[in-house]
Parts: structure tokens; C-alpha cells; sequence
């Protein structure tokens, strides 16, 4: 930027001395000034990208997911009270299978961070 200014006083200099004309000296300052606009665009694509960072997912799938969860302990409670005999017995041994894996999954989620 500094030797930009020094050319211009240049040509200022050499207007005032008259060695060139105001149209001259016009020209040369347009020059000067487009030449600057490219060394902005050219500074502004030699920029190093900002790193992306990788989407998360979304919470989207957690309805479906709960419902087929939900579904599953049903399924698995009919099944079992239907051959134990006992619906009570068996709710309570499928959420407590349900809560195990639940901890288990938790613990790998946070593993994983």
C-alpha cells in the first residue's frame, strides 16, 4: 500500500512539474487504483478455507425410534407373560432388559466423544 501512495505523489509530483497533462495523470491514476482492486481480489482467493465442520444429526429419527422402542417392550411383554403366565412378571423383566441395554447404549454414546 505504502508504494501505491508513493506513485501517486509521483504523479502528482510530475503534474505540478508539468511533465505530463490532467489527462495523463487521470489515466495513470485509474491505472493505479484497478490495480489495487486486483490485488484485493487476488488476496481475498488466496485465503485458506475455514475448515467445515461435520453436521450433526438431527433429532429427527428420535420419535420413530422411541415408538419402535415402545413396540418392542410390548411385543416382548405379550411374549413373555404369555408363556410364564404372568404379565406382571413379565413387564418387569423386559424393563429392566430395556433399562440395561438403555445404560449400555448411554455409556457407548459417551465413549465415543
Amino acid at each position: 500500500m505504502t508504494a501505491i501512495k508513493d506513485e501517486l505523489r509521483q504523479l502528482d509530483a510530475a503534474r505540478a512539474r508539468g511533465e505530463i497533462t490532467e489527462t495523463e495523470l487521470q489515466v495513470a491514476k485509474s491505472k493505479l487504483h484497478d490495480s489495487v482492486e486486483e490485488a484485493n481480489l487476488l488476496s481475498e482467493t488466496r485465503r485458506p478455507h475455514r475448515r467445515v465442520q461435520p453436521k450433526r444429526p438431527s433429532n429427527a429419527g428420535f420419535w420413530p425410534l422411541l415408538a419402535m422402542g415402545l413396540c418392542g417392550v410390548a411385543m416382548m411383554t405379550l411374549l413373555l407373560g404369555a408363556l410364564l403366565g404372568s404379565f406382571t412378571l413379565a413387564l418387569t423383566l423386559v424393563l429392566s432388559l430395556a433399562a440395561g441395554v438403555l445404560v449400555l447404549a448411554t455409556r457407548q454414546v459417551q465413549s465415543n466423544q
